[in-house]
């Protein structure tokens, strides 16, 4: 029977194999693992119900037999894995590290332990695996700091030997990446910039983007900042003092972690109270939550600023300050960030003329209101938007266009103690699609909401079968609100 316990070992460390790509997506963080630990128990589903049916056998068994028992832990454990299988492992040192000692650990454990014994902890793995990956991650604390540590000094050596850079450091609860991204096209025409990739944007992923990419050339470094919790902010003014801070908003994003939205609101003004001097704040004049009263050298920048002259599918054409522009972006949030990155490429002295030809190199960033066609349907991806503002305003946007319309979502999943009515709100803006496609993963207020508003709507496992209902409509526009990468919170 030592095939039986062996066999326990392999689908043990399969689990552990899942959860270290799951704690991977919540960037190493124990307190977003465990509360998406809690959200993805709380769900009844198909799987679940057979794990704890099979969990429910074996615990009937164990005492009276000597090895079979382990027989339905196996099946249960088949069966959680048919869920997380999905779930993509990303191949770093730390990931690496963190699983090659969760593995090895449990075949030893599995060799010398007694079978009843290991029988308690192939419970725990499967009912309550983030904890085994939290109290490794743990474990290897020490030698993970003293590796943080290293890559921080090495870092800021590289800044401080750079004598002219300015570093712009951006950040808010939406908006970041794109307005990071158009400034980036706007600046790089007269400088030499760099900017963080796609979404890094934190502590240790800007520290290795510094590592790999600063030079004693460049003029600017934009670094996306991203505070999911409090005290999160100055975990980057280790590494480096920003010269120009931007904030882009503050809305109720990552409740969950933050509890209230006053504790959001003192966590993003961390960055304009640690600029270098009194070097320039920018923000966004629209959101009230930005409180800049106390602060002197502020350049704000608004809607309120641009004349919208014409949208539609393909793009906007506007005018500020006198000239016109056309750009291959929609909604009035991308537009504000365009405004943002326009104003202060002007304030740090790009040319006119050059503004107007780094205008037309503009480019919607994929999954934020990005657009592709499929066939005759066009696809309106706004799937990294996962605040109540923007995906309304990504609602609005789709609901301006004629023709048939489609929507995938999974509601707002990161909602706290709110979670219930931000997703009633999202439930009712939904009115004006014909097909309404949910992930089981959506939360309580989303589907219970439409039921009472009588707005019929499907529900897949997978984001995948969503889409591929929808596109058999033949619809004119589908509004993907998620995406595959997204079924699991990031």
């Amino acid at each position: 029977m030592i095939i039986v316990k062996l066999l326990s070992a392999l689908v043990t460390s399969l689990i552990f194999y899942c959860s270290v790509s799951l704690f991977i997506t919540q960037f190493y963080d124990e307190k977003r693992a465990m509360l998406l630990f809690k959200q993805r128990i709380s769900k009844c589903s198909f799987e679940n119900t057979i794990t704890y049916a099979f969990i429910s056998l074996s615990l009937g068994l164990v005492w009276f037999t000597n090895y079979l028992f382990l027989i339905p832990l196996i099946m249960a454990a088949f069966f959680k894995l048919i869920k997380d299988k999905r779930i993509k492992f990303h191949f770093t040192r730390r990931s690496v590290s963190l699983l090659t000692l969760g593995v090895i650990t449990n075949i030893i454990l599995c060799v010398f332990l007694s079978t009843h014994i290991y029988y308690i902890l192939f419970l725990v793995m499967l009912l309550v695996p983030e904890l085994l990956v939290v109290f490794f991650n743990y474990v290897l604390y020490p030698y993970e700091s003293l590796i943080k540590e290293y890559y921080i000094k090495q870092a800021k050596e590289k800044i401080k030997h750079n004598k002219k850079l300015k570093i712009i450091a951006i950040t808010g609860s939406f908006g970041k990446t794109s307005f990071k991204n158009y400034l980036y096209t706007l600046l790089s025409g007269q400088y030499t910039v760099i900017k963080t990739p796609g979404s890094v944007n934190t502590p240790m992923g800007i520290c290795k983007f510094i590592n790999d990419n600063l030079s004693d050339f460049d003029d600017y470094m934009i670094l996306e900042v991203g505070v999911d919790a409090p005290s999160t902010m100055k975990k980057f003014f280790k590494i480096f003092t920003p010269d120009i801070g931007v904030i882009t908003s503050i809305g109720e994003m990552h409740l969950a972690t933050f509890k209230t939205l006053e504790n959001i609101q003192k966590e993003k003004m961390e960055l304009f109270a640690n600029l270098k001097g009194e070097q320039l704040k920018v923000y966004n004049a629209d959101c009230d939550l930005i409180n800049v009263k106390k602060y002197d050298n502020c350049l704000e920048y608004s809607m309120n600023e641009i004349e919208i002259l014409s949208s539609d599918i393909n793009g906007t054409k506007f005018r500020y300050l006198n000239n016109s522009y056309n750009v291959s972006i929609i909604g009035k949030h991308q537009l504000l960030n365009l405004v943002g990155a326009l104003k202060l490429s002007i304030r740090l002295g790009v040319r006119g003329e050059l503004l107007k030809m780094r205008m037309g190199l503009i480019k919607t960033e994929k999954h934020r209101l990005s657009v592709e066609k499929y066939e005759n349907t066009y696809l309106i991806d706004d799937a990294y938007n996962a605040n109540l503002k923007g995906i309304l305003e990504a609602i609005d946007v789709t609901m301006s266009f004629v023709g048939t319309k489609g929507i995938i979502l999974n509601g707002i999943i990161e909602a706290g103690d709110k979670s219930y009515q931000i997703n009633e709100e999202v439930a009712k803006a939904l009115n004006g699609f014909d097909y309404i496609v949910l992930l089981d993963n959506a939360p309580k207020g989303l589907k219970e909401t439409l039921k009472k508003e009588k707005l019929a709507f499907k529900s897949f496992l997978y984001y995948h079968d969503g889409l591929s209902f929808l596109l058999k409509k033949d619809l004119n526009y589908i509004l993907l609100c998620s995406n595959a990468e997204k079924e699991y919170l990031k």
